[in-house]
């Protein structure tokens, strides 16, 4: 289970504000400690860069390495990597070491136990910052400040601007989080680097946290340095939005923040549909495609993928009759992990294919050929979509 149903109010100001010992103003350089020092196959470089510095591992408890990108490895050189992490874990008695299957790193840290309100995580993914879904911070580096990291415990960081926005009302039917997470990235497009977004309103608050983490995942696309959910009120709150208003949407290809109302794009043939990723691939997100697909079949143009993102998601949604119903319905369920968003293996695009992925990305070339299609939407759109074979929502 996630370790932060109690959620209290400790905006991103004030967590590094404790962390630095005093009042921090946004724009000031700090070096802090970090909680948790999390990588996933990336975490390779690092150990490179660590080598360098010619320093013992100061914070062996703090880090968290998760294999999780290229599972199980699609070949001989990804083989390979994972076999230097793993003698790199051994020869310094690393305890939070994930191997092949235990599912995305992000899902996996929440459902370790480590994570809670006012923890500073510092991660070599983009994607880090997920974990503000809990009151956390977290911030994504590259391999040279997490070697610095590992090396000393501390983090060089720059106090980013906080930025709040209100989530109100209650969402329609057919509205999930994603759909949400896509408006507020169709309103505030990109360009937030050094920026903090800050969650409030009751809709946040009444939402569990699946929902949370995928707005804070997807925000992540805005370009800002982390996404926190407060309890309470956030501060400086520039974006008010009433939920009840969001439709459906879909992100065009090439850019997860060109989006469009559903109603207006459906009838778009699609070759595959992805549901899985650190976006999509909850308990919850696989319940909903049970709900939708049961008794029915996937349209027999499409090639429909889940990939549960942990496995302790897949044993739950087993033993709920969710795996059997999908399966039934004539879907490929995938090794708990990444699955084909990177574009490495497990479901590439061929040219001219077009694939609705309930994932955060939808770059040229991203799952696959540069003629490739992708089209970003929520679990629910995609498993209505699956059945017709095109995209829609009922």
């Amino acid at each position: 289970m996630d370790s932060c149903a109690g959620l209290r109010s400790m905006a991103v100001l004030e967590t590094l504000s404790g962390k630095a010992g005093h009042r921090v103003e946004p724009g000031e350089i700090i070096e802090v400690d970090a909680d948790i020092a999390l990588s996933h196959e990336n975490a390779d470089l690092v150990i490179e860069k660590f080598r360098e510095t010619g320093r013992d591992l100061a914070i062996p408890e703090k880090i968290f390495i998760v294999l999780d990108h290229r599972v199980p490895a699609e070949s001989e050189s990804t083989a390979n990597l994972h076999a230097r992490i793993r003698r790199f874990v051994g020869e310094h008695s690393i305890r939070n070491f994930y191997d092949v299957g235990n599912g995305i790193c992000h899902e996996v840290l929440a459902e370790s136990g480590l994570l809670c309100y006012g923890k500073l995580v510092i991660g070599t993914d983009s994607h880090t910052p997920t974990a503000g879904y809990c009151g956390a911070v977290g911030i994504g580096v590259g391999a040279t400040d997490m070697a610095y990291v590992w090396a000393t415990g501390k983090i060089y960081l720059t106090v980013p601007e906080v930025t709040g926005i209100a989530l109100h009302g209650a969402a329609k039917a057919s509205t999930y989080p994603m759909d949400i997470g896509l408006a507020l990235l169709d309103r505030l497009k990109q360009g937030y680097e050094y920026t903090a977004f800050e969650l409030c309103g009751e809709y946040v608050a009444r939402e569990g946290t699946s929902a949370r983490k995928t707005i804070c995942n997807l925000l992540v696309e805005t370009g800002a340095k982390t996404i926190c959910v407060d309890a309470g009120n956030a501060e400086n709150v520039q974006v008010d939005v009433d939920v009840s208003e969001i439709e459906p949407v879909i992100a065009m290809p090439g850019n997860p923040a060109d989006v469009k109302r559903c109603a207006d794009v459906q009838g778009i043939a699609v070759d595959q549909v992805f549901v899985g990723t650190c976006t999509s691939g909850r308990l919850e997100d696989i319940a909903v495609l049970a709900s939708v697909l049961k008794g029915k079949h996937v349209h027999r143009n499409v090639r429909m993928l889940v990939a549960p993102a942990s496995r302790r998601i897949l044993q739950m949604a087993t033993s709920s009759g969710y795996i059997q119903t999908l399966l039934d319905a004539g879907c490929v369920i995938l090794p708990p992990g990444c699955g084909p968003c990177l574009g490495a293996h497990m479901g590439l695009l061929g040219d001219g294919e077009a694939c609705l992925s309930a994932g955060n990305r939808n770059y040229q070339g991203r799952m696959g050929s540069k003629d490739a299609k992708i089209y970003l939407a929520s679990p629910y759109t995609c498993a209505c979509s699956a059945l017709e074979g095109h995209i829609c929502v009922k």
